[in-house]
């Protein structure tokens, strides 16, 4: 009787290559899972730098317009086809300054782009209006500070 019970209680065990075999589809099912986990992270993070760039753009973008479309005048350039990298613009009882440096777009020495990215380039452009409007073309370089693992910076202008 204890040779039967013997034989139950091996044959209900795990034998050492079953237990390998399980190890060995854990370890594929634990890489495969932490691969798309990987992914993810990469995908989120092109995502905020991405989003980091196109926001910051759009702000600059529409605080220039506002600003030029309420301008009495334009200081800096001076003449028509004249360009430079700073823009002041004459608002009647105050003046509107916009500068560049370090790769920061200030506005009356208030930082207008986020931490998250720079300002590589800006351009501004005085062009002769016929209706005696304040005509600037603007003209800038925007990228973001943080690196997405699979396509570097995020560059927009």
């Amino acid at each position: 009787m204890s040779l039967i019970s013997h034989k139950i209680n091996a044959k209900s065990a795990f034998t050492t290559i079953e237990l390998a075999l399980y190890i060995a589809l854990l370890s594929i099912v634990l890489i495969l899972v932490s691969r798309i986990f990987t992914q993810a992270l990469d995908v989120s993070q092109e995502s905020r730098i991405v989003s980091a760039v196109e926001r910051d753009a759009r702000f600059i973008d529409a605080r220039l317009r506002y600003d030029i479309a309420r301008a009495q005048d334009v200081t800096t350039p001076v003449s028509a086809g004249a360009s430079g990298s700073s823009l002041a613009l004459d608002m009647g009882a105050s003046t509107a300054t916009y500068t560049l440096a370090a790769g920061v777009l200030y506005l009356d020495g208030v930082q207008i782009n986020s931490h998250q990215t720079m300002i590589d380039s800006i351009s501004f452009t005085r062009i002769q209006s016929t209706d005696g409007q304040p005509t600037v073309r603007a003209t800038f370089t925007i990228s973001s500070i943080e690196e997405a693992v699979a396509q570097g910076t995020k560059q927009q202008t």
